[in-house]
């Protein structure tokens, strides 16, 4: 009922998006954006007449909000805002040529999502296979080698892995830079150390709770919960925001099978509230600094109109297709290589990073001298590398990974592979605003050493004679 309800509300939304993007003034090539949301209408009517549902994988859900908030949601503030020039952070005003372009580019990447949920759900016509958490993961050698040199790393380096602000972060925040040749092998072992502690205490718990469902069991793994995240304290919103909803999804059968339970939640939430807003105050201290007039509408303004730059809106991809035009001599098959060698913990120190697709965009929307810190849309490098014909590659290929680790995720009968494939699948499901760097560091720092230890851990084994 809960998403026959979202349902009907994406639906009278989006009409009313479609409605508004045809009535309100627009200039600059933005007077075809109402496409977008009638599209993305079409669509979604379609994906429901055809029955394609996996109200069970994590990926569908996240693909399914996340494709409401960038076609439906966005045109209708981006013509609210009248944010039609440069954005808050680039000085870059992309002609309405290119911005026309980018509609049409976004339309193909709204298609291409939907054509590609649509095949995958003929492909495993099957019912996904729930299974619960049952199954335990031994701390077995390879684990307990990794912790023994893991904690030697954190008393070697404790300034770097501990944060110096816990949760609500303000301007004197910093982070210490580890002192090694390998300080990125150091920072992956960091990362995957942090989960373990989480997993192992977590597993722990749970078979506790199922054995005697005591409350103070639901306290305890709360109490867990914000540990790692109070470890995890950063600039980065998207380390708190997704654990978070990859925790309570994988243990919802707990935390919503008593009503006690959710204060639970309310608390998690709260805390995740607070250090949101203090990340966020972080990130746009500018705007404190600098505006005489800082009040509620004027930050609510602010972070309307970076929605363009947080979901690849058609300004940072017309950005990105102008990139293409200016940049066609620079950018070849060895840029495509650098842009994933170049994320490789240590091999990146062999690759020229001047030639990735990501400093090109840079050298457009801010300048030749400036550190590159916007990051060019999934289906404008596409286009950058494939041209037309080719744009949508990525898109399809990290849309259909995704839902095949959600199905991963779902059949899974341990935390452990559950929690990393629900993580990868959201975060590849994330390239509707993410770019292809962004996904691959992740497979490649997370991801993989994560599931080179839990597999490894469970081949090699001590018997006893």
């Amino acid at each position: 009922m809960k998403l026959f309800s979202f349902g009907i509300f994406k639906i009278i939304f989006t009409v009313l998006s479609i409605l508004l993007c045809i009535s309100l003034k627009k200039y600059n090539g933005y007077e075809f954006i109402f496409l977008i949301p009638l599209v993305y209408f079409f669509c979604m009517i379609f994906i429901k007449y055809k029955k394609v549902e996996y109200s069970n994988n994590i990926s569908y859900l996240s693909i399914d909000f996340l494709t409401f908030v960038k076609y439906s949601i966005m045109p209708m503030l981006i013509v609210i805002m009248n944010d039609y020039e440069n954005g808050v952070l680039t000085g870059q005003i992309p002609s309405s040529n290119y911005v026309q372009e980018a509609i049409l580019l976004t339309i193909i990447e709204c298609f291409i999502v939907f054509f590609t949920l649509y095949v995958f759900n003929i492909v495993h016509k099957e019912k996904i296979k729930v299974s619960c958490i049952t199954k335990k993961i031994k701390f077995g050698p390879v684990i307990f080698v990794f912790f023994v040199i893991s904690f030697l790393l954190i008393i070697k380096y404790s300034s770097s892995f501990f944060p110096r602000q816990f949760f609500v972060i303000n301007s004197d925040y910093s982070t210490v830079q580890i002192a090694s040749s390998v300080d990125g092998l150091v920072k992956i072992i960091f990362t995957i150390a942090k989960m373990f502690f989480l997993l192992f205490g977590t597993q722990f718990l749970i078979f506790k709770y199922n054995k005697n469902q005591k409350f103070i069991y639901i306290i305890e793994i709360m109490f867990l919960l914000l540990v790692y995240l109070g470890i995890n304290t950063s600039t980065s919103r998207w380390n708190l925001v997704i654990p978070i909803i990859i925790y309570l999804y994988m243990l919802k059968d707990i935390w919503f099978k008593k009503s006690i339970n959710k204060v639970a939640i309310s608390l998690i939430v709260f805390v995740l509230f607070i250090s949101f807003i203090s990340i966020s105050m972080y990130k746009f201290q500018w705007l404190f600094n600098n505006s005489s007039d800082v009040g509620i509408k004027n930050v609510t303004r602010v972070l309307a109109s970076q929605i363009q730059e947080y979901m690849s809106g058609p300004r940072a991809i017309a950005q990105g297709i102008e990139t293409a035009e200016i940049f066609s001599n620079e950018i070849s098959g060895q840029t495509l290589f650098n842009d994933f060698a170049g994320s490789i913990p240590y091999v990146s120190k062999f690759i020229v990073q001047n030639d990735r697709i990501n400093v090109y965009y840079n050298y457009l929307v801010k300048g030749p001298y400036s550190y590159p810190t916007q990051i060019m849309p999934t289906i404008s490098i596409g286009y950058s590398y494939f041209g037309y014909l080719g744009c949508f590659i990525f898109t399809f290929l990290f849309i259909l990974f995704s839902l095949k680790l959600g199905v991963i995720e779902a059949e899974a009968d341990n935390i452990f592979l559950k929690f990393i494939s629900a993580y990868m699948s959201i975060w590849l499901s994330m390239n509707l605003g993410f770019n292809t760097q962004i996904i691959f560091g992740f497979f490649i720092s997370t991801w993989f050493p994560f599931l080179i230890i839990y597999y490894l851990n469970k081949i090699i084994i001590l018997k006893k004679r």
